[in-house]
C-alpha cells in the first residue's frame, strides 16, 4: 500500500489559512466585541461572548474564493428572556458594526454578517442563556430557537 503521508501534508499546508489571516480576523472579532458590547450595555444589557465554527475547532481552511469567516456567539445574560423583541436586538448588532466597516452588513436568518474588504466575514449569532438551561438562538424568522454551539463543539473534540 502507497504512503500518501507527505501528499496529505502538503494538501494541508495549501489549505490552511496562514497566520497572518487567523490573526486578522482575531483583531476584527475582538474589535467587533468592543463595539456589540458597547451598545448593548448602552441599552442596558449585559453581554458575552462565545467563538464557535471551524476557526475554534482549528478546522478553518483557506477556501477558493477567499471568503473565509469566524462565528462569534454574543449570549445575552439574565434570568429572563430580553424584554425586547429579536429584530431590536439584531438591529442593535447591525448598528454596532456598521461604523466598523465600509460594506453594510448583512441580516441574515441565523447571524449579522459583517464583511471586510480583505475577503472575510465575521457572523455574529444572538443568544440568550438561562443559567442552567441550553441557550437560545435568536432566529429571525423562527424566533427563540434551542441551539447550543458548545455542546456541538464538545461533541467534535471527543
Amino acid at each position: 500500500m502507497a504512503n500518501c503521508d507527505n501528499l496529505f501534508k502538503e494538501f494541508n499546508q495549501r489549505i490552511k489559512l496562514s497566520e497572518s489571516s487567523r490573526q486578522s480576523l482575531r483583531t476584527s472579532r475582538d474589535s467587533l466585541r468592543s463595539k456589540v458590547k458597547e451598545k448593548f450595555k448602552s441599552e442596558n444589557y449585559d453581554v458575552k461572548f462565545y467563538w464557535q465554527g471551524s476557526f475554534a475547532m482549528n478546522t478553518i481552511i483557506a477556501p477558493k474564493d477567499s471568503d473565509y469567516d469566524i462565528d462569534d456567539g454574543i449570549y445575552i445574560q439574565g434570568e429572563d428572556e430580553p424584554s425586547v423583541d429579536i429584530d431590536t436586538l439584531r438591529k442593535w448588532v447591525v448598528e454596532a458594526a456598521k461604523d466598523h466597516i465600509s460594506l453594510p452588513p448583512k441580516d441574515k436568518n441565523t447571524c449579522v454578517r459583517v464583511q471586510f474588504k480583505d475577503g472575510y466575514h465575521i457572523d455574529l449569532v444572538i443568544y440568550h442563556k438561562k443559567n442552567q438551561d441550553h441557550p437560545k438562538l435568536a432566529h429571525k424568522t423562527k424566533g427563540w430557537t434551542i441551539s447550543d454551539p458548545k455542546e456541538f463543539m464538545e461533541w467534535f473534540r471527543d
